[in-house]
């Protein structure tokens, strides 16, 4: 298993949107699939924070991201 910097292979971009979707679409029902991969894709310019991280074997397995607030309390 490899980690990776989203930077590095960000054609994975839409797949994980779409997981993330999936997955927690619950707390933003405004939100979309479309404006998550857009979100995503800002975590591309240098810098550590905002930054998207990828496990991948021979797929893709997973991921995680490091983000300044994620939560309102």
């Amino acid at each position: 298993m490899q980690i990776l910097n989203i930077i590095d292979e960000p054609e994975h971009i839409p797949t994980l949107a779409e997981w993330h979707h999936k997955e927690w679409s619950y707390l933003n029902p405004e939100g979309s699939i479309q404006k998550r991969i857009e979100k995503m894709q800002s975590y591309l310019a240098d810098g550590l924070i905002p930054s998207t991280f990828i496990a991948k074997a021979t797929v893709l397995l997973g991921s995680a991201a490091i983000v300044e607030l994620d939560m309102d309390t």
